[in-house]
């Protein structure tokens, strides 16, 4: 596929939340301490030695939410601490509504597992609504009008530091290398990253499939 010899870092775009933090620059939307805001409907405030500080939000299954505007267009995760008591994963629904929102299919749904102990609950910003195997239109991050999640059987499971973060490539970046972001037509891409599907091989860039044969992206 390269003509050239070059550093090349692919990835894969993905609208699934993933259990990681990649080390930004990060800005809080709460931490359950006293005298701190607190925007979430639903779960008890109370201490919880495995978390850091004096609070944490306990969540037994049902949902809790933000129901007031927020805006995520300034960053790139939302990310939280959780600690899950319990010997078994327990699995977490994620809903979040835009200003655009009209029912099921315009907002995003995602599912993914909190594991027992400790962890953390990472959740990309840039999404697509409806579902992962069925997107629909970019999610719309300077208009969220909602945002809930639903802990399932095996609660309760404790919350702590929600917080956004911005994703700085910078210290990563060297001359000669070529980050691609592999996805749909119009999908998010990674910042510092090119978006990449079906282009040939060109001279002039330096990079293309070669003789491919690709039926769609996804």
């Amino acid at each position: 596929m390269r003509r050239l010899a070059r550093w090349l870092v692919l990835v894969v775009a993905i609208a699934q939340p993933a259990l990681a933090e990649t080390g930004g620059h990060l800005t809080s939307l709460t931490d359950f301490e006293p005298g701190s805001s607190n925007p979430f409907n639903g779960g008890v405030v109370e201490a919880q030695p495995a978390l850091s500080g004096q609070g944490a939000l306990r969540v037994e299954p049902g949902s809790f939410s933000v129901e007031a505007p927020l805006d995520w267009s300034a960053y790139d995760f939302l990310h939280a601490d959780v600690f899950n008591p319990g010997p078994a994963p327990v699995t977490v629904w994620m809903e979040v509504r835009d200003a655009q929102t009209k029912g099921y299919w315009t907002r995003v749904n995602l599912t993914t597992l909190l594991p027992p102990g400790r962890s953390t609950f990472s959740m990309p910003t840039g999404l697509y609504v409806g579902e992962k195997a069925r997107p629909g239109r970019l999610l719309l991050k300077d208009q969220i009008t909602r945002f809930a999640l639903t802990v399932g059987e095996g609660g309760p499971v404790y919350f702590d530091n929600f917080r956004y973060e911005v994703l700085d490539t910078s210290a990563i970046r060297f001359p000669g290398l070529v980050a691609l972001d592999f996805g749909a037509p119009g999908s998010p891409v990674l910042e510092g990253f090119t978006g990449f599907e079906k282009q040939p091989w060109s001279e002039t860039n330096g990079l293309g499939w070669v003789d491919a044969k690709i039926w769609r992206s996804v």
